[in-house]
């Protein structure tokens, strides 16, 4: 799978229990499957939380790199377009939506394979669609996860705009990142997930995308897959850390993650202890040597 993000995981897959009081659940309205399904989320939030709310994208990124992953897991040129949240991070794992040329049909795409694959270029062929007639894309949004969105390379249109943002918003999606263009600004700065229980207002939704539009997504795209395989950067993984502090997006593949919670502590100390050598007179080089190797 080169050059594919493989971002199809959902929250899920842990057998630890623990009582709805513990979780702080409110469950007087839900079916025994919907009280087991958030309870299941509920649990896989707290393991993420011991990355999320302690590890910037810049310790992610540098402990990828020790590990050897491809790019140290960073989405280039993805800008933020939530100034509001500056500082904010949000760590969940990722689900797609595929967008194609709007006359697409199933045929083979005419891509030159040999074309360098960064800004959402098209494979050779495209998945088989998935989303039924009768549903829009946005109302498969899946609760707990950060929503990229692939748009064909060297579109103009947005495929997001403010009334598909509300929806996400609505779903509880944590975040979104667009592989392409985005409008109605003032509306996705405004977005704001539902509060969490006993508060007045939710958090605002993080929507990052490589650039804006005016004009609409029927103009030259349209919703293709939802879950499949999508390019984005040259970048695998299934968990996305979106971090307003360090300004940047990293990816983290599913079995380097307890990899990465173990070795981030460390870099963080030599950072440190490289800094507090550099205030106190000694050379970088000399600094570097005694705590980073």
């Amino acid at each position: 799978m080169d050059e594919r993000t493989s971002v199809m995981r959902e929250p899920g897959g842990t057998s630890e229990v623990l009582d709805d009081t513990m979780l702080n659940l409110d469950n007087s309205h839900m079916s025994r499957a919907e009280k087991q399904a958030k309870r299941t989320r509920d649990l896989e939030e707290r393991r993420y939380n011991d990355l999320s709310f302690e590890s910037t994208a810049c310790e992610v990124a540098d402990a990828l790199l020790k590990l050897g992953v491809p790019k140290a897991g960073f989405l280039a040129d993805i800008i933020t377009g939530s100034p509001d949240d500056f500082g904010r991070t949000v760590f969940a794992p990722a689900s797609t939506v595929l967008f194609v040329p709007k006359d697409y049909t199933g045929s083979k795409n005419p891509v030159d394979p040999s074309e360098p694959r960064g800004y959402a270029a098209a494979p050779s062929v495209y998945p088989e669609p998935n989303i039924p007639q009768n549903q829009h894309w946005v109302d498969l949004t899946k609760t707990g996860t950060i929503v990229i969105i692939s748009q064909p390379k060297g579109q103009e249109c947005a495929v997001l705009g403010g009334i598909m943002a509300t929806k996400i918003a609505l779903s509880n999606a944590k975040g979104v990142i667009v592989d392409g263009r985005v409008r109605d600004l003032g509306e996705l700065r405004r977005l704001r997930l539902p509060p969490p229980p006993g508060e007045d207002c939710g958090a605002q939704l993080l929507i990052w995308a490589r650039g804006t539009s005016i004009v609409g997504a029927a103009a030259e795209a349209k919703a293709w897959a939802v879950q499949v395989p999508v390019v984005v950067g040259g970048i695998r993984g299934d968990m996305v850390l979106m971090d307003e502090g360090s300004q940047g997006i990293v990816v983290i593949p599913q079995d380097k993650l307890e990899a990465v919670k173990a070795l981030v502590p460390s870099l963080r100390e030599a950072d440190r202890k490289v800094t507090e050598d550099v205030v106190k007179g000694v050379s970088v080089k000399e600094a570097m040597r005694r705590h980073r190797g």
